[in-house]
């Protein structure tokens, strides 16, 4: 009974386990790059409130941020990204698992570098998340038509949304494995619960922010300061994983995009591109692995 086990091991190991590692570290990543992203704001803000203890979000919005607002999506992909799936991929990129488990082995994910390059960006982005709306919509003065003028609300509401619609679209862009469980976690467990948190506090007294979202939402200035915000933090995205798998990909990123391509054989090209990938990447992380062994 024991031996006959046995056959299980290669989906444990380079499935299950592979996919346990790739999961759990980059989640770890992106936890932390969702609150730089949301944390320095709030020391930035000190400058404009001349260090009187003031803080730039509303209260409920600090308590909500990673309890919904950014809970789900992470937490979806966690459970549910993967690079092949052995029996939705066809046979021939399942044997190709192995190749691709130094990943886990090596530990290639959850370095010093990428922690590093992760805490880094958050902070570049949370910078122009910050700084853009402070300066295009609160120092504008006139909101819209009728002349009515930007107050301290509508600049943090903006600011709030330009940070949740960033943290998440980023989960979005480096997810490999999208199903409509993603797409449910994006659009009702986090943009949903933002959009109900706006309308509900819009009419409710005790929340700060009541009487803004009206107007936050008939403003063209904050549309369009959030979609210029998004839409250039997120080209930076775009180079990133355009690079990562159409400029110099490695094993890994080739299945991934022959699974997400309906690709089920290699072509000779794409068997080339792959052990040549492969190649590259053994010899890359047998350094490191005498490194480590040094």
């Amino acid at each position: 009974m024991a031996i006959a086990e046995f056959r299980f091991l290669w989906r444990l190991l380079f499935f299950h386990g592979a996919n346990s590692y790739m999961r759990n570290s980059e989640l770890i990543l992106f936890f932390f790059f969702k609150n730089l992203l949301f944390t320095p704001p709030h020391l930035m803000f000190t400058y404009y409130s001349l260090f009187s203890g003031q803080t730039y979000i509303e209260e409920w919005f600090i308590s909500s941020y990673n309890a919904f607002f950014t809970a789900c999506p992470p937490n979806f992909r966690a459970c549910a990204d993967l690079i092949v799936h052995p029996d939705m991929d066809g046979k021939e990129l399942s044997l190709e698992l192995p190749n691709i488990y130094y990943i886990g082995r090596l530990n290639t994910i959850f370095t010093g570098k990428n922690f590093f390059f992760t805490v880094s960006v958050g902070f570049a982005f949370s910078m122009v998340c910050f700084y853009g709306p402070m300066k295009i919509v609160n120092e504008s003065h006139i909101m819209n038509a009728q002349g009515e003028t930007i107050d301290f609300w509508v600049t943090s509401s903006t600011i709030g949304m330009i940070i949740i619609v960033t943290a998440n679209l980023a989960i979005w862009f480096h997810s490999r494995y999208l199903s409509n469980w993603n797409l449910i976690a994006f659009f009702v467990f986090s943009f949903g619960f933002y959009y109900m948190y706006l309308w509900v506090s819009n009419f409710t007294h005790w929340v700060t922010i009541n009487h803004s979202i009206v107007a936050m939402h008939t403003s063209p200035l904050v549309w369009a300061t959030a979609l210029v915000i998004v839409t250039g933090l997120h080209a930076i995205n775009l180079v990133y994983v355009g690079w990562k798998y159409l400029i110099r990909p490695g094993p890994a990123e080739i299945l991934s995009k022959m699974a997400g391509n309906g690709e089920r054989t290699f072509s000779v090209a794409r068997r080339k591109e792959f052990e040549e990938a492969c190649a590259r990447e053994k010899t890359r992380y047998d350094r490191m692995e005498e490194v480590r062994l040094e």
